[in-house]
């Protein structure tokens, strides 16, 4: 009975949810939860185009990649997926996560004055990348379940890409941070050219 009456009051929206400072967000047909409004943005321009929630993962990744440069979901990073198809009932799992690249061999290591792989952050930082796995990851999943053309996927990010998105506090304070421009300094020309005018943080 008490079950019962937990579920009637969820249905009825009679639960009080803790303040998160977000709205609550309620749907029939489907939700996209990110990091910024616009990669949510991105993924539900493929579902109100006709496309499926794999169509909106993928629209979202690649467009978290321009709104979210500094994000762990970002290209040059890994994603691990845990994916149901309803239409076949498969509960499947995808593995987006890097591979060494083909010359990180112990030899190599050796030949760099190197007795152990280099972890970050410094200067030899990158000898420890792994080659991003996220971006084959997506292109996978549209191929096997995606509904629409990678074209289509691929829009929302590009047209950020191309026309720019408003600055928002969390990217300023990261640009801001000392840590950050050691890496810009380390791999240069890369961030300074992208996210600065002449080595000046932009305004809100």
């Amino acid at each position: 009975m008490a079950r019962q009456q937990a579920v009637h009051n969820l249905e009825q929206g009679d639960v009080k949810l803790p303040d998160t400072g977000r709205p609550v967000v309620r749907s029939t047909k489907g939700v996209i939860s990110s990091g910024h409004y616009l990669t949510s943005m991105a993924g539900m321009r493929m579902l109100l185009n006709g496309g499926n929630a794999f169509d909106a993962i993928a629209a979202a990744g690649f467009a978290a990649a321009v709104v979210e440069p500094i994000a762990s979901y970002s290209l040059a990073a890994e994603g691990v997926f845990m994916l149901y198809d309803s239409a076949s009932g498969d509960l499947l799992s995808l593995s987006g996560q890097g591979v060494a690249p083909g010359k990180a061999t112990a030899e190599f290591y050796k030949s760099q004055g190197l007795d152990r792989i280099p972890t970050g952050p410094g200067k030899q930082a990158h000898l420890s990348f792994t080659v991003p796995g996220i971006v084959d990851a997506y292109i996978s999943l549209l191929e096997r379940y995606g509904s629409l053309p990678i074209g289509q996927v691929l829009a929302p990010a590009i047209d950020y890409a191309e026309n720019g998105i408003p600055n928002y506090e969390y990217m300023l304070n990261r640009l801001h941070s000392s840590t950050t421009h050691v890496q810009f300094d380390n791999y240069p020309p890369g961030g300074w050219d992208v996210f600065f005018d002449n080595k000046q943080v932009p305004e809100p």
